[in-house]
């Protein structure tokens, strides 16, 4: 009995890290680039998705490589791979050369009009950029322009209008009379 009871509260305790998705990576132009710049080195191995919300996402991020002083972004993109400004994510720097950084994405409330009340996104970009190179000062209108970037799947529908606590008022309307309700 008692090993019943132990194996049971190994399997709750492992079915969290379970639940957590791995985003799948997507090759495009600049992956390639990153990929022979960077020549195996350095790069992110691994991004998972930690919570889902109707207005923010989580992941976490496995990174390998990255000597000196980085600053990593993330980016929330729509079907055409252009970043969606309504959600914003704060940079942070890393610690480490190697390790896991974790990213939260925001839908900013009110930002923007729409006639659905969802918008939905469909990849994820991480950029990875140093900030003590010699061209780290160069400001060329877009913040991944000299980073390595990472693209991931991501599909994902956030709540854009309404609220978790509206009031919808339905009209109800008699099927038939009560005394042929069944129990």
């Amino acid at each position: 009995m008692k090993i019943i009871c132990i194996a049971l509260c190994l399997h709750c305790l492992c079915t969290p890290l379970q639940a957590q998705k791995t985003l799948e990576p997507v090759e495009d132009t600049a992956a390639l680039i990153t990929g022979i710049l960077g020549g195996g080195k350095k790069g992110v191995s691994a991004v998972r998705l930690i919570s889902d919300a109707e207005q923010s996402v989580a992941i976490e991020a496995d990174y390998k490589g990255f000597e000196g002083k980085y600053q990593v972004k993330g980016f929330i993109l729509n079907s055409m791979k252009k970043p969606v400004e309504e959600i914003v994510c704060q940079s942070q720097t890393l610690s480490r050369a190697d390790g896991t950084v974790e990213l939260e994405f925001l839908f900013k409330d009110g930002s923007g009009n729409y006639t659905n009340t969802t918008l939905d996104t469909h990849f994820l970009s991480i950029v990875f950029s140093k900030t003590d190179g010699l061209l780290s000062g160069i400001d060329l209108g877009d913040q991944n322009v000299l980073g390595e970037t990472y693209l991931y799947k991501l599909n994902k529908s956030w709540r854009v209008g309404g609220s978790e606590s509206m009031v919808i008022t339905v009209k109800l309307t008699p099927f038939k009379s009560a005394a042929s309700i069944q129990p």
